[in-house]
């Protein structure tokens, strides 16, 4: 912002939703942005204890309870968004 003041949740997500609109993308917020890093984190064998400080969470523990599921899943995130995220050729540039 102009006044140096960080911007709200809510703007962040509103241009996140102008930006994957205008691009032809899924949409995604803030918090979508912050799990796809984790998962894509504990997909790349990135160990716990580093992905919970990398998060800002106080313990290992909550990391886990969060993200337990996930490293369980046989769904991979990075095939995910590989396949949501192509570029669609629009000849315009963002």
């Amino acid at each position: 912002m102009e006044n140096g003041k960080p911007h709200s949740v809510t703007a962040l997500n509103n241009a996140l939703t102008k930006l994957c609109s205008r691009n032809s993308l899924p949409h995604v917020t803030v918090h979508g942005l912050r799990h796809m890093y984790a998962t894509i984190l504990i997909e790349m064998k990135v160990p716990l204890v580093k992905i919970s400080a990398l998060l800002g969470h106080s313990s290992v523990h909550t990391t886990f309870e969060y993200y337990c599921e996930v490293m369980d899943e046989n769904e991979n995130i990075l095939a995910f968004m590989n396949n949501a995220f192509v570029p669609v050729e629009t000849g315009e540039v963002a």
